[in-house]
C-alpha cells in the first residue's frame, strides 16, 4: 500500500515539474513573440513616416549634403607633421615651455613674433595654427624611461618600484622621447621650424656648460681606461720576462716549493686577466653609452618632412554633418507639428 502511494506522488511531482517548465517555455516564447511584434511595429511605423514624409526628408538631406560640400571645398586645408626628439641636460623643462610659448603666440595671433623667431615671413607665420609636445606614446619609451629612472634610486628602492607605479607616477618631462607636433595651412613650412626650436635651446649656457662637462668626462673616463688597459699589458709583459728569468736561474728544488711556485704564478696571472677584463667592460660599457646617449643637447630621432600630412577627420566633415543636423531639426519640426495637430484634435473633442 505504501510502494503504490509513493510511486503516485513520484507521478505528481513530474507532472507539477513538466507544467512548471512548460509554463516557462511559454513564457520565454510569449516574450521574444512580443520583441519581435515591436520591432516588427517599429519598423512599420518608421517606413509610414518616411513614405509620409520623404520629399521634406529628402529636400533636407540634399540641401545639407550641397552646403557642406560647398563650405568643405571653400575651407582652407589643414596639414600636421612631428618630430621625435630627445633633450639632455635638463633641457626637457625649457623644451616644454619653449613649445607653450610658440603655442601662445598663434593664439594672440602674434605673427611679427613668429616670423622673427621662425626665420620665416608674415605670411607663413600666419599659417602656424598650433604647436604641441607631449611624450613619445610607445612601449619603447616607457620601459627606457623607466629604466633611466630606476638608476637614479637606491637599490632597496628600485627593486620594489614597479613599471605600473612608474607610469601613474611619472610626468611628461620624466620620458626621454617626445613628440613636437605642429599643424599649419602651409604644407610646406614644417622643415622650416626645425632649426630655430632647436637653436632655442642649443643657444643656452647653462645647458651648453653642461654639455661640455659631459664630453669632457666622458673623454677622460675613456682616456683612463686605455692607460689603464696599457698598464695591465705592460705589466703582464714585465711579469711574464721575470718568470722567465727566475726559472732559467733557478735549479729544481723539492716537489713543495716547486707547487707551492707554480700556484702563485697562476693566481698572479688570474688577478690580470681579471682587471683586463674588467677594464674591457668597462670601456665597452662606455662606447655603447655613447652610441645609444647622444651628447648633444637636442638629439633629433626623426625630423619634420618637407611636406606636411593632410588633417582629413572623416567625422567633422561638414557634408556629412550638415545633412545629420538639418534631418534632426526636421524632425523636431514633424514633432511639433504633430503635438499642435494632437492638441487641436483634443480641444474639439
Amino acid at each position: 500500500m505504501s510502494d503504490k502511494k509513493s510511486v503516485r506522488e513520484e507521478e505528481i511531482d513530474l507532472g507539477a515539474l513538466f507544467s512548471l517548465l512548460g509554463s516557462a517555455i511559454t513564457r520565454v516564447f510569449d516574450f521574444f513573440k512580443g520583441l519581435f511584434m515591436s520591432l516588427f511595429n517599429f519598423s512599420i511605423n518608421v517606413l509610414l513616416f518616411v513614405r509620409k514624409h520623404i520629399i521634406k526628408i529628402a529636400v533636407v538631406l540634399i540641401l545639407g549634403f550641397t552646403l557642406g560640400y560647398i563650405q568643405d571645398k571653400a575651407k582652407v586645408k589643414q596639414f600636421q607633421d612631428s618630430m621625435i626628439v630627445q633633450a639632455n641636460y635638463g633641457a626637457i623643462h625649457q623644451l616644454y615651455q619653449d613649445i607653450q610659448y610658440y603655442q601662445n603666440l598663434v593664439s594672440q595671433n602674434d605673427t611679427a613674433k613668429l616670423s622673427s623667431i621662425f626665420n620665416v615671413s608674415v605670411g607663413e607665420a600666419k599659417s602656424l595654427k598650433s604647436f604641441r609636445i607631449y611624450p613619445e606614446p610607445s612601449n619603447l619609451n616607457l620601459l627606457n624611461s623607466y629604466n633611466r629612472f630606476k638608476l637614479e634610486l637606491d637599490s632597496l628602492v628600485a627593486e620594489n618600484y614597479t613599471l605600473d607605479m612608474y607610469q601613474n607616477q611619472a610626468s611628461d618631462t620624466d620620458f626621454i622621447y617626445h613628440n613636437i607636433q605642429v599643424e599649419a595651412d602651409d604644407a610646406q613650412i614644417f622643415s622650416k621650424l626645425t632649426q630655430p626650436i632647436i637653436n632655442s635651446i642649443e643657444s643656452n649656457s647653462r645647458f651648453v656648460e653642461r654639455e661640455n662637462l659631459n664630453k669632457e668626462r666622458v673623454a677622460t673616463k675613456n682616456k683612463f681606461l686605455s692607460a689603464s688597459l696599457t698598464a695591465v699589458d705592460g705589466l703582464r709583459l714585465v711579469y711574464n720576462e721575470m718568470l722567465l728569468k727566475n726559472s732559467t736561474n733557478k735549479k729544481s728544488l723539492d716537489g713543495t716549493v716547486i707547487n707551492l711556485a707554480n700556484t702563485h704564478h697562476n693566481t698572479a696571472e688570474l688577478d690580470l686577466f681579471n682587471t683586463e677584463s674588467r677594464i674591457y667592460n668597462k670601456l665597452e660599457r662606455l662606447q655603447i653609452y655613447q652610441l645609444e646617449n647622444s651628447m648633444d643637447i637636442i638629439n633629433v630621432l626623426s625630423n619634420f618632412q618637407y611636406l606636411g600630412a593632410e588633417l582629413s577627420d572623416f567625422s567633422k566633415k561638414a557634408y556629412l554633418r550638415y545633412p545629420f543636423i538639418g534631418f534632426i531639426i526636421l524632425l523636431i519640426f514633424i514633432g511639433i507639428n504633430s503635438l499642435n495637430q494632437y492638441l487641436n484634435q483634443y480641444s474639439k473633442s
